[in-house]
């Protein structure tokens, strides 16, 4: 194992607190990742790990993770790098570096003949796209695509949200042409939540597989959307609610799709 790291002005520890920031993540290829659960979501399906940050003071509540790793990629720090390097209130004492994955969507494979996707265009909020994720992941969903997000994949507010979700549901970023184009592929319908929509989202068939694609949290749908291949959806609302938020509409899509799926 190596030397803990003592001193918070430590490059090494500098550099781990710089990928907080996207451009970092961009120019780097690797994120970070924080708490035990979600680290060990991301080892549980196969994300590499660069390095995983822990207290070297007191191992013994980590050491089934430790374990798990090889030496090289075992750091100890001091609780006051630990400090530096945990992020907000968190006090799990985990934090690793794990190297961006590539994310085109000709990565996905599709086990299910009729899949269910999710698709969240020009998603903006990190919290949003981790709520989305873990909606996807209770409802299984067989992916999620991002079409020109504008949120980091990687954000460390999308991972928290996401509960470690993020690392195992199938997740792509595409434009809604490759996504349209994959599910003319799949032949599978592709329904757009729009506020116009023609049906109730209930009324719409998932049992045989769908994309189900949801717009920005502000602006909705662009009309690139507006395509033969898309049938148009809306959540009922009362007269004076006029959105839900999107990581909520995903959940009561995705939960109708799944409650359709089960009972064919």
């Amino acid at each position: 194992m190596k030397p803990s790291i003592q001193s918070p002005q430590n490059p090494q520890v500098k550099l781990v607190t710089k990928l907080r920031d996207a451009s970092t993540r961009r120019e780097t290829g690797y994120f970070i990742i924080d708490g035990a659960q979600e680290i060990e979501r991301a080892l549980a399906d196969d994300f590499q790990i660069d390095c995983l940050y822990f207290p070297g003071e007191d191992t013994s509540q980590f050491r089934g993770l430790i374990d798990r790793l090889q030496p090289e990629q075992l750091q100890p720090v001091s609780s006051a790098v630990m400090r530096k390097l945990a992020y907000g209130d968190r006090e799990s004492g985990l934090v690793a570096v794990a190297k961006t994955p590539a994310l085109e969507i000709e990565r996905l494979q599709f086990s299910n003949r009729k899949p269910l996707i999710l698709v969240l265009d020009r998603i903006e909020k990190p919290g949003n796209l981790g709520a989305c994720l873990r909606s996807a992941s209770a409802t299984g969903a067989d992916a999620v695509i991002l079409t020109n997000p504008i949120c980091d994949v990687f954000n460390p507010n999308a991972i928290r949200a996401s509960r470690g979700c993020l690392f195992s549901v199938p997740l792509a970023v595409a434009t809604s042409d490759e996504v349209i184009g994959l599910c003319a592929k799949l032949k599978i319908p592709v329904y757009t939540a729009r506020v116009d929509g023609e049906i109730d989202f209930w009324k719409a068939d998932f049992r045989s597989g769908a994309a189900i694609v949801l717009g920005n949290e502000a602006a909705g749908l662009p009309e690139g959307w507006s395509t033969a291949r898309c049938r148009s959806i809306v959540i009922p609302m009362c007269e004076d609610t006029d959105s839900l938020n999107v990581s909520i509409s995903a959940a009561v899509t995705l939960y109708e799709a799944d409650r359709q799926r089960r009972n064919t």
